[in-house]
């Protein structure tokens, strides 16, 4: 194999890992951007990560709130 072959596998497989860190992220009601950069970075660690991590639940601020 050429360097040039290896470096076009290498960019599509960050690629594809950053487009299913995105994804995942957007399901677990997480950030986006941060997983993509994280997916862009480091591939293998944030694939597991990302099917590890929880639902992450956003609760909205309420005026009537109850003490």
């Amino acid at each position: 194999m050429d360097t040039l072959e290896i470096l076009i596998i290498h960019s599509i497989f960050r690629f594809i890992v950053t487009m299913i860190c995105i994804k995942k992220a957007r399901e677990l009601n997480r950030s986006t951007l941060n997983w993509g950069l994280l997916g862009f970075i480091f591939p293998l660690i944030a694939i597991i990560a990302i099917y590890v991590v929880k639902y992450k639940v956003s609760w909205p601020e309420s005026e009537n709130r109850v003490n």
